[in-house]
């Protein structure tokens, strides 16, 4: 409860404050214009993501030399 009159009374001060708001999806996005109010232009979209050139599955041998180098 405390939380969520916390939230309650300053997500609508943080949003006029902000140049933008980022969130994560359009469903997000619709959903801060439509209980806040707020201008569609003020809104971007970031998707959540992974680099896969950096998360990706590893090899047993990379997974060994990693188990030994911690144990």
């Amino acid at each position: 409860p405390k939380t969520v009159r916390v939230l309650s009374k300053n997500i609508p001060l943080w949003i006029k404050r902000s140049s933008v708001v980022a969130t994560i999806s359009n469903f997000s996005k619709e959903e801060i214009i439509k209980h806040y109010k707020t201008n569609e232009d003020k809104i971007e979209v970031i998707y959540c993501g992974v680099d896969a050139n950096r998360f990706y599955r590893r090899g047993s041998d990379e997974i060994k030399i990693i188990e030994e180098k911690y144990n």
